[in-house]
């Protein structure tokens, strides 16, 4: 098994193998043992599969970029560069690290797909977007692309209802904003708990109380998701329809998107075609996209 894999396979297995070890631990009687070994060496096995399927598919790529023009490796690089600026921009190269991935991995992970973005465009047609294209998802997504009814609110946000409560009681006799800071346990509390709730986004329970509360009543405790809100609505947000000039960055992100994982798969599928019956793996190793 070639280092990269074999180093992989470790990693991940080891993981799990100590994630499930933890679980069998916990589980009482020899039914329940038995049950819980078994579905950690089922998901043994499938994390396995799937760490081998995505090294075998990288490998695929890289040779296909090494016999591509140079400008196909080129256009990769810039691919890469403008979705690593934009995860970092927004910081999500440190919520991959608290999920488990680090920001090498997460790197290496962009990297992979901006060469895969590029294969697809210089093997199956650019993907360039038409006025025409842009047009027709504007016509057919507009009441989505424009600004949704909303209101402004602040807001204390507790763990119990007895503290929501008392928040509620200190609310009523001072500074709002002050009974934030003392009570609330959201990050909205470094501005006051202020914050812009949407009727197209927001959690059902809260919607509701949100969008039925008159404007600078006190309203609460409200249970949602298992912590508790006390509000006040500071200013209601009318809905605004965009224009297609206002709205044509955001159309061409999304349908950039939907060509692009059109494109991809379908790379893919020729990648198979052309390497599948090459692709040789030791008797170890189990993987979909082994040859027969």
């Amino acid at each position: 098994m070639p280092p990269i894999v074999r180093a992989a396979v470790w990693s991940d297995g080891a993981v799990r193998r100590e994630a499930c070890a933890t679980a069998v631990s916990q589980v009482g009687g020899p039914g329940g043992l038995e049950r819980e070994r078994r579905r950690c060496r089922a998901a043994l096995g499938a994390a396995r599969g799937a760490a081998l399927d995505y090294l075998i598919r990288t490998a695929w790529i890289e040779r296909d970029i090494d016999r591509a023009p140079t400008s196909v490796a080129r256009r990769a690089e810039r691919f890469a560069a403008r979705r690593l600026a934009a995860i970092v921009q927004v910081g999500l190269v440190r919520t991959a690290e608290l999920g488990g991935m680090t920001e090498l991995q997460l790197r290496g992970r962009v990297s992979r797909d901006a060469a895969l973005v590029a294969l697809a465009e210089h093997n199956l047609g650019s993907l360039r977007l038409d006025r025409q294209s842009l047009v027709k998802y504007y016509r057919r997504n507009r009441e989505h692309l424009g600004t949704p009814e909303a209101r402004e609110i602040r807001a204390v946000i507790t763990e119990s209802r007895s503290v929501a409560l008392r928040a509620l009681e200190e609310a009523r006799r001072s500074d709002f904003e002050a009974v934030v800071r003392r009570h609330s346990v959201d990050r909205s509390r470094a501005s006051g708990g202020r914050m812009v709730i949407d009727v197209r986004n927001a959690l059902p329970g809260l919607r509701t109380a949100v969008f039925e509360a008159r404007p600078g009543a006190l309203t609460g405790p409200v249970a949602v998701r298992g912590v508790w809100w006390v509000f006040k609505v500071e200013r209601q947000i009318k809905p605004r329809a965009r224009t297609l000039q206002e709205a044509e960055a955001q159309i061409r992100t999304a349908l950039r998107g939907e060509r692009e994982q059109a494109h991809v798969y379908q790379m893919i599928e020729l990648l198979r075609r052309r390497y599948g019956a090459t692709t040789q793996c030791l008797t170890a190793v189990r993987s979909s996209e082994c040859s027969r």
